[in-house]
């Protein structure tokens, strides 16, 4: 067998495992090899951590404004509280919140029995925390709870539900040990295995018990407060919020850091690995070249083997040139003025014009005025989306492409149309990833356009999104900023 392992941030979050037969030795560029892909994998699954984070934090921001407002807003703690609670549950996207202050009880969603409550609040002393994803089952409530204590009749307590999952696993652990029990035995040990999880809710994160212990400490502060004027209530919004900005920002730039680390490794393993592959299929040529030279009769089995690897060589020398293209869109290192779309939509267009006309088709561009990025790298846009097209194209009616653009006071939304194939709304998630596929094809095609088409987008500050039927054809959608001040321009 041989392992790959995935970590982030000091963390085993995966595990690729393969198996043989037989034994197998593998060379050490190979181990190599795989270990890199393991660590571009790696900073992968953080960076999608990492933006994950992104999007929830900016959420709570705007939730935690709500809570500010209420409690600033409300003649009185209880009224605060009461006011809050349903934005209180959504903010940790609970299902239940129970809240107790002063002798006062509010609550929100499903909240358990007083006996689950009072069970839980003797787990907390003041100013502590506690949570679990698990109840004790002779609670009789399946799922988790987050509690927190900010006073000595001060509680707030999280309620999560259970959420059943089913996890397929390559092994069932209770198998295929060997015959002194000792060791597993992983040729046979690997069958596919359902483990069934029951009486777990989603786990609460770090975030989550920050954002129970900022409330609580925001409850008891508000109760212990005097009235104050409207413009001290208004300055205490402001604090808050500037706050909270300053502890997202602090995110953006943990994101970008991370980005930037992954365009790097992603550039090392493409260019380093090109060389030996490169060697590798010129080697295999030779050989061939040469048994045919010397009249060499190769068996049907063996010059069927040789088709695979040939295959298999220039597929991953087109996996390492996408990765290549890809680690060179570096959103930090964009050359961004007042461009002109029109200018990159036609400079574009000119490397397709001739296949497009071929196939009988058809390219519209319409006036699409100008934004504030980098001309180079929208025209790579444009070149990925018109060759998208190309590819998908329907073989029951001539190809149209159709590029368009409406304006709001400070962006552009930028539409490009086509009535190909369209993309199945399953796969209609995947194909902004790398190596993603937008629809089924000859399986010569690795997907990366459009994986480059969102770095870039992305790198501008702006959205990519796509409207798509199955057998109608497919938008893609661009939102741009018009200008550096995100005000209107105009040629």
């Amino acid at each position: 067998s041989f392992s790959l392992s995935l970590v982030v941030d000091g963390e085993l979050v995966g595990l690729i495992a393969a198996h043989h037969e037989t034994p197998r030795r593998l060379a050490h560029d190979t181990r190599s090899a795989c270990g890199l892909v393991a660590r571009i994998l790696s900073e992968q699954l953080a960076r999608s951590q990492d933006k994950r984070q992104q999007l929830e934090d900016n959420e709570r921001l705007g939730a935690q404004f709500l809570l500010l407002r209420h409690l600033t807003m409300a003649g009185n703690i209880d009224d605060a509280v009461d006011a809050a609670a349903d934005d209180l549950r959504r903010l940790l996207r609970a299902d239940g919140l129970w809240c107790r202050l002063g002798g006062r009880v509010s609550h929100s969603g499903k909240v358990p029995h007083d006996d689950v409550v009072a069970a839980l609040l003797a787990e907390v002393a003041i100013g502590g925390i506690w949570q679990t994803d698990e109840l004790p089952a002779e609670l009789g409530h399946p799922g988790g709870a987050l509690v927190t204590r900010f006073h000595e009749d001060g509680w707030a307590v999280w309620f999560r539900n259970e959420r059943r999952t089913e996890t397929m696993w390559g092994g069932d652990p209770g198998e295929g040990w060997s015959d002194d029990g000792k060791s597993l035995t992983p040729r046979t040990s690997f069958a596919a295995w359902a483990e069934s999880v029951r009486g777990r809710s989603e786990p609460w994160t770090a975030s989550d018990q920050a954002i129970a212990s900022t409330v609580g400490r925001g409850l008891l502060a508000h109760q212990q407060r005097q009235p104050t004027s409207a413009e001290d209530d208004f300055q205490h919004v402001v604090e808050g919020l500037a706050r909270y900005a300053a502890e997202l920002q602090m995110v953006n730039l943990d994101l970008e850091a991370s980005n930037a680390n992954l365009a790097e490794i992603a550039y090392v393993i493409a260019h380093d690995l090109r060389a030996p592959l490169r060697s590798i299929r010129s080697f295999l040529q030779i050989y061939k070249e040469d048994l045919e030279d010397a009249s060499v009769e190769i068996p049907e089995e063996a010059s069927e083997s040789w088709e695979v690897i040939e295959d298999s060589a220039a597929n991953m020398q087109q996996l390492l040139n996408a990765l290549l293209e890809w680690s060179r869109v570096r959103p930090e290192r964009l050359n961004r003025d007042i461009v002109s779309l029109d200018d990159a939509a036609e400079s574009a267009s000119r490397s397709f014009l001739s296949t497009i006309n071929g196939l009988g088709g058809t390219l519209e561009i319409g006036t699409l005025g100008d934004v504030f990025g980098d001309q180079a790298m929208l025209r790579q846009v444009f070149a990925n989306l018109f060759d998208n097209a190309i590819r998908y194209r329907s073989p029951d009616r001539p190809l149209a492409i159709r590029v368009s653009a409406t304006r709001d006071h400070d962006r552009v939304e930028v539409s490009v149309s086509d009535d190909g194939v369209g993309i199945p709304e399953q796969a209609q998630e995947q194909v902004f990833r790398m190596f993603g596929r937008a629809a089924a094809d000859d399986g010569e095609r690795i997907g990366a356009g459009l994986a480059i088409v969102e770095r870039i987008v992305e790198g501008h500050s702006g959205r990519v999104g796509l409207l798509s039927t199955e057998g109608v054809g497919t938008t893609f959608v661009l939102t741009l900023p018009l200008s550096a001040e995100g005000r209107a321009t105009s040629r």
